[in-house]
């Protein structure tokens, strides 16, 4: 795993989420997590990523396949409550918290 290419993956994560997502990120930023939220995105982007490359897709392929799961979420298309996307967050963080487990 580069280091170089997770550090820009959380950058697209981090820009996406402020752009598309500005409560959900505002949550992140508020509680402290935005940056913690970020790298495990990139990190679990590049497992995923890598273990499709290794299933035979190409790296661009793999890519398209993976980088909605974690980075480029959907855009808010309504105002949300802030309770609704702490919410968001939270969950977010649970299944990186999951996920680090396994």
């Amino acid at each position: 795993m580069s280091t170089q290419t997770l550090h820009q993956y959380a950058t697209i994560a981090r820009e996406h989420w402020r752009q598309f997502l500005p409560s959900m990120y505002r949550a992140l930023e508020e509680g402290g997590r935005l940056e913690k939220t970020a790298q495990q995105a990139a990190q679990r982007t590049l497992s995923d990523q890598a273990s499709l490359i290794a299933s035979g897709q190409s790296p661009q392929e793999a890519w398209e396949a993976v980088r909605d799961r974690y980075l480029l979420l959907p855009p808010e298309t309504t105002p949300t409550a802030q309770s609704d996307l702490t919410d968001v967050a939270q969950d977010l963080m649970t299944i990186f918290r999951q996920i680090e487990t396994e």
